[in-house]
């Protein structure tokens, strides 16, 4: 997910859950899955990597950055 975010130059911050116990608190406090990748932004929340999603989430992203 990191190199797909870079290649469509969507800035993020990088979230290591395994090796920050604080982002790990805060992903369980969000009530979801300890699955990674996860992704968030407003009300849009993608869980692993799916193309699909992923390729809709740019077009929002980019139309919200306009």
């Amino acid at each position: 997910m990191r190199e797909f975010l870079s290649d469509h130059q969507v800035s993020f911050e990088d979230r290591n859950i395994r090796g920050d116990t604080s982002a790990r608190a805060e992903l369980a406090g969000l009530g979801s899955e300890m699955l990674v990748p996860q992704l968030f932004w407003g009300n849009v929340h993608i869980i692993g990597f799916d193309p699909q999603k992923l390729d809709d989430f740019v077009v929002a992203y980019r139309s919200a950055s306009s």
